[in-house]
């Protein structure tokens, strides 16, 4: 990047302040409060500024469709073929994309996702597993079969985001 950078005339989506329009300084790759004397100026023309988008339940990663789109982030499910069950697939879709893209891969709750044995969390977890999850159709199938008790929570956006960022 070149010394600084502003983006000016831009409507800019902030989580905090909320939606305004303005201008936006870069210097050293960090948004600053001054832009560096000699900083590059880009007219945004209106286009909305915002920060990077986190998608928590991508099924393939499209590196170049998240970037297009504004993804930074992205929570890979288990539910490929084969599943996120062994810590080798899971390193590979952590470093797939990076440094563009950020991959947060979620280990298969059991071997091939079939509700049987339970998989090597603690190994998936050093190859960098970022969460446990399963396929839909196990919860199901506990569901149905009143087989133990099936806990389904949606966390709040915000808590999701704060933990992926503490974990980068």
């Amino acid at each position: 990047m070149s010394v600084g950078l502003v983006i000016s005339n831009a409507v800019l989506v902030d989580p905090v302040g909320g939606i305004r329009t303005g201008s936006l300084a870069v210097a050293k790759d960090r948004i600053a409060a001054k832009a560096p004397d000699g900083a590059e100026t880009i007219d945004a023309k209106g286009a909305h500024l915002a920060p990077g988008i986190v998608d928590l339940g991508v099924f393939s990663v499209d590196k170049a469709a998240c970037i297009a789109g504004g993804i930074t982030r992205v929570a890979l499910m288990p539910d490929l073929s084969p599943p996120l069950d062994d810590p080798g697939l899971v390193q590979r879709s952590a470093l797939a994309a990076k440094p563009d893209l950020w991959v947060h891969p979620l280990a298969a709750a059991t071997r091939r996702l079939e509700g049987r044995e339970l998989a090597e969390y603690a190994l998936m977890v050093r190859a960098g597993a970022r969460a446990v999850a399963t396929h839909p159709r196990i919860a199901e199938a506990a569901r149905a079969s009143g087989f133990g008790r099936v806990w389904e929570t949606r966390p709040r956006l915000d808590d999701v985001v704060a933990s992926i960022e503490s974990i980068a």
